[in-house]
């Protein structure tokens, strides 16, 4: 479904992200076991950076503190909602559910197909 969406949406860059990285892990474990494997050194100050401005700004609002719980809570659960803006985040929830109904709605079909009809 994320490739469908393809890079429009955060939540579907950072499920790409996963799966590219979790290909590359992949392919690194069968290297490790017929080389030694190579240290490799990343950076991810930029992403970093921005989720520790984010979780300043969160603490410097002078709101609900349950809103703010929720809104840390949702910010988990979307793919890529860390470094998100509160309006953002809702942008891009609405559209991951509008994309996990939809999932589940070919999953059904594909249940309802292999079904023996009498």
């Amino acid at each position: 479904m994320a490739s469908t969406v393809g890079a429009r949406r955060v939540w579907s860059r950072a499920v790409l992200v996963k799966i590219k990285n979790r290909a590359r892990f992949n392919g690194l474990e069968k290297k490790k076991n017929k080389k030694k494997k190579k240290k490799r050194v990343t950076t991810i100050r930029a992403s970093s950076q921005k989720k520790k401005k984010m979780i300043i700004k969160r603490r410097q609002i002078n709101g609900n503190s349950s809103v703010i719980k929720r809104s840390d809570e949702l910010r988990r659960l979307v793919p890529g909602g860390e470094g998100m803006d509160f309006c953002r985040l809702l942008g891009e929830t609405a559209h991951y559910i509008e994309c996990l109904n939809t999932q589940v709605q070919v999953m059904q079909s594909l249940v309802d197909a292999q079904k023996p009809s009498n």
